[in-house]
């Protein structure tokens, strides 16, 4: 079937895409969001299952939330993405649950968290197999929260990082089962470290 049309990208950073599986239907579903002229968003998705295309209603999702991100993550039967809300470029969690087919915002810790303009880098992946956020500073010093228990603010846990080296940059990318990081410099070498 034809994809759901956009007439092209409006700047940088105005695509969302991911893939996740829906187990109450047995059916995987490829979801794509994009902000056509102006702020106006449009979130479709396909089902594999079905062979068709559906849009999206917003949800709880405000017009003025843009990806910050092009990565999705899947956990707990939820597809998410980093984002920025408002002028103030705060950031969030968009999640889309693939059994409702809906959209919402998931806050991140409001603790300690650096402001946007001071991070090089923000990634959202998976850490122990819970859905966390990590940063690079542009001052070389690295953060990570990890969410313990899905979609509960309070469990939002701050886990120290102490990177291997002072003029090296990395970003997180998770946990080996020993419970070290695995990172990866700008050159694109992976390190493991403690």
């Amino acid at each position: 079937p034809t994809a759901p049309y956009w007439t092209g990208f409006d700047g940088p950073n105005c695509f969302w895409g991911g893939l996740g599986y829906d187990e109450t239907t047995d059916d995987f579903l490829v979801v794509v969001g994009w902000r056509s002229s102006g702020y106006k968003t449009q979130w479709h998705y396909f089902s594999i299952r079905t062979n068709s295309w559906k849009e999206i209603e917003f949800g709880h999702l405000p017009p003025h939330v843009l990806p910050r991100t092009y990565s999705a993550v899947f956990c707990n039967g939820a597809i998410h993405w980093l984002a920025w809300k408002g002028p103030a470029k705060v950031i969030v969690i968009v999640a889309f649950d693939v059994a409702r087919k809906q959209l919402s915002i998931m806050s991140l810790p409001m603790v300690s968290l650096p402001d946007v303009r001071d991070c090089l880098k923000w990634m959202l992946n998976l850490f122990g197999g819970c859905l966390g956020i990590s940063y690079m500073m542009r001052d070389h010093k690295a953060g990570l929260w990890v969410m313990k228990e899905y979609n509960v603010e309070s469990s939002w846990t701050k886990l120290n990082v102490v990177l291997p080296g002072d003029d090296v940059i990395y970003f997180l990318l998770c946990f080996t089962n020993g419970g070290e990081f695995v990172g990866m410099q700008f050159n694109n070498k992976l390190m493991k470290f403690s």
